[in-house]
């Protein structure tokens, strides 16, 4: 996950630039939509309002996605080849895609209890382990995504969200948790979720 050190360190288009590569990456992965949920900075940005005084909304340059471990879309294809046909090449355990002079980057969660920190292969992508993202993807909301996809196409999507509380323990997690990072954009990220989140969007 790319974490720069102050808000005013990330690209002035650097959401957008997240928003259109959940876009693209969100429509091609149809068969997986009961198995994942989107997590991370992105889905904060979702489940907050943009008028926050003080705090100048989320920012990313990733997609975050839970991932259910015995996630498979079948004989045909794979979360790599179809992210790949896309652009998104492996760059160690994640998926990344130029878009312009930006990286962005799609990174994939599991739960694989009891082991609390590690990695496992969720169909053919690597995904870290993460406490929490089972109840990310019991308890998540659908949320209307319009923008623009990484092709420019207008496009409007309805995307599982995690819900607030299971967001916000794998935020905290993130945090302080079995190596956790103590990032200050995880702390940022509370903190506005804490702030600004809207019940009923």
């Amino acid at each position: 996950m790319t974490k720069f050190g102050k808000f005013d360190d990330y690209p002035p288009r650097s959401l957008a630039s997240a928003e259109a590569a959940l876009l693209t990456a969100w429509r091609s992965l149809e068969r997986y939509h009961d198995d994942l949920v989107l997590v991370g900075g992105l889905a904060v940005h979702y489940l907050t309002r943009r008028d926050i005084a003080g705090l100048p909304g989320a920012v990313t340059l990733d997609v975050d996605f839970g991932i259910r471990l015995a996630a498979c879309g079948g004989q045909y294809a794979t979360i790599k080849t179809d992210l790949a046909g896309l652009g998104f090449v492996s760059e160690g355990n994640r998926l990344m895609r130029k878009f312009g002079d930006t990286a962005l980057y799609v990174d994939f969660l599991t739960e694989d209890p009891p082991l609390i920190i590690g990695t496992r292969v969720v169909d053919d992508v690597i995904a870290s382990v993460f406490p929490g993202v089972n109840r990310a993807l019991a308890h998540r909301r659908m949320v209307t995504v319009r923008g623009e996809d990484l092709y420019g196409v207008q496009q409007i999507c309805k995307v599982a969200v995690a819900e607030i509380g299971p967001l916000l323990v794998l935020k905290l997690n993130a945090f302080g948790g079995p190596g956790g990072r103590r990032a200050a954009k995880d702390a940022y990220d509370v903190l506005l979720a804490v702030t600004g989140f809207v019940a009923f969007l």
